[in-house]
């Protein structure tokens, strides 16, 4: 394999993961809390995820 697409698709995997593991957080953050809570730390901590999973960084 040329050797830029092997950079490439290590940076690929590396962002998958890390997509990857901003979901499990986020789903942790879900579970762990109902949605009749009004704990005004969850809400910027499921905001934050949220950012984290569109940005594509953890």
């Amino acid at each position: 394999m040329n050797e830029r697409y092997k950079e490439l698709q290590e940076d690929v995997i590396d962002e998958k993961q890390a997509i990857e593991e901003t979901l499990q957080k986020l789903n942790d953050v879900r579970l762990r809390y109902s949605s009749d809570s009004k704990d005004i730390l969850v809400e910027p901590a499921m905001g934050t995820f949220l950012m984290n999973f569109y940005n594509g960084a953890p």
